[in-house]
């Protein structure tokens, strides 16, 4: 589950139960060979490579779940939210490294909020007519997030700043999940039930013009 790239390109950090307990672990792309990197009794998912050697993720522990720092011996090397017995998940890297947006209902419902890599100055930026939002992205520029809320009966794409200022719908039919920029920030992807024939695989432009089905 879960997987994400290294900035290298060649290894992918993932969740998986092949021990039946969910664990992290590294694929070596090249050789297809993978290493166990965490060995908990606690739930990991979300990872993402913060930089070459270092990994976020989301680590519950009981009913308390944080965003986590972990080096490449599997160690936690801090945690970046407080033990508030809030869920602060989905945790996912500025592009230049200093911010990390992530997902929590500390405030009640899930919203989308911004903080430092140290953990210091954690603020809301999903203000949008929603109750319920999760899934954030950052662009390639760090210039805008894409995230989802519940809108319209279903799950909508959303885009802002990175402060929560100028955000914008991007969708309002079927249900839209997982976004993802393209390489130049011009398109999302991400999946959607929109075109009436299951889930689809679809990219849309960030001022929400040319949807298009492309898979």
């Amino acid at each position: 589950l879960s997987s994400s790239w290294d900035p290298s390109g060649t290894k992918l950090v993932y969740t998986s139960f092949r021990n039946r307990v969910p664990d992290l672990f590294i694929l070596d792309v090249d050789s297809k060979s993978s290493r166990q990197l965490t060995r908990t009794t606690d739930l990991e998912v979300s990872a993402h490579y913060l930089n070459s050697s270092e990994i976020l993720a989301s680590r519950t522990e009981g009913s308390d779940s944080d965003i986590v720092l972990i080096n490449q011996d599997g160690r936690v090397v801090r945690k970046l939210t407080p033990p508030n017995r809030a869920i602060d998940v989905s945790p996912v890297p500025s592009p230049d490294g200093a911010q990390v947006a992530f997902c929590s209902n500390r405030g009640g419902g899930p919203q989308i909020y911004v903080m430092g890599v140290d953990g210091a100055n954690a603020h809301r930026v999903s203000f949008v007519t929603s109750n319920y939002c999760t899934s954030p992205a950052w662009s390639p520029m760090g210039d805008k997030i894409a995230f989802v809320c519940r809108a319209d009966g279903n799950f909508q794409l959303f885009i802002s700043s990175p402060d929560g200022s100028n955000a914008v719908q991007l969708t309002s039919s079927g249900t839209n999940e997982d976004p993802e920029f393209s390489p130049d920030g011009r398109y999302l992807v991400f999946s959607t039930s929109s075109f009436g024939d299951g889930r689809s695989i679809a990219i849309i432009r960030t001022d929400g013009s040319n949807l298009k089905q492309v898979a």
